[in-house]
């Protein structure tokens, strides 16, 4: 007989014997529940190709489980910058389904200057994104601390454009700034790493 179980409990697989009135049980093998599922990256970005988080499974006595031995993987809506998800099957030994979720992320783009040619604004420059087509445009972020702990934001609503200038900034103030992009996919935003930074002294 084998107890009924799936990948989170343990059962076995052992033989019932029925003489004079009394049971007797053999065990023929254990199997130890699942500990963990774990993917490699939890969030990737996106390079229009498909993602492929590896995936990690291990039981309670941490022995790895073997992918194509003791479970499948499907992956599903791993192309597109969103929410993506990993369909793990169990068989073998070990029963039911599992469903992780990863993020597919805009690519990240690069500051390539920062300007202040007139009294309190700056004129901020990036590079456009490999997969403009991909995203729906841009965020900028600017502060007078180096650390960002304390920051405003601007969003240009364009994947084309690269520039953008910032009005109403303290004169003479040494202000920090940095890019990255974002993609809109039902009512959640999706956005990039924020990009190195450049400064400038905001002119009098």
């Amino acid at each position: 007989k084998e107890d009924g179980f799936d990948m989170f409990y343990s059962g076995g697989n052992y033989t019932e014997c029925k003489a004079d009135k009394c049971n007797y049980y053999k065990d023929n093998a254990s199997y130890d529940s699942v500990s963990t599922i774990e993917l490699s990256k939890e969030v990737l970005s996106y390079n229009g190709k498909t993602r492929k988080p590896k995936v990690t499974i291990t039981d309670i006595e941490d022995k790895k489980l073997k992918n194509g031995k003791d479970y499948t993987v499907e992956y599903k809506n791993n192309t597109e910058v969103g929410k993506a998800k990993v369909v793990i099957t169990f068989k073998g030994h070990y029963a039911g389904k599992y469903t992780k979720t990863f993020k597919i992320v805009p690519a990240k783009t690069t500051m390539k200057s920062v300007a202040s040619t007139k009294a309190k604004t700056a004129k901020v420059t990036w590079k456009k994104s490999k997969y403009a087509s991909a995203i729906d445009g841009y965020q900028i972020r600017y502060s007078t601390d180096k650390k960002f702990n304390t920051s405003k934001k601007v969003t240009v609503k364009s994947a084309k454009k690269t520039s953008t200038v910032i009005k109403k900034l303290k004169a003479g103030k040494k202000y920090y700034f940095q890019v990255r992009t974002y993609k809109e996919v039902g009512s959640k935003k999706y956005y990039s790493d924020w990009s190195g930074w450049k400064s400038v002294k905001v002119k009098k």
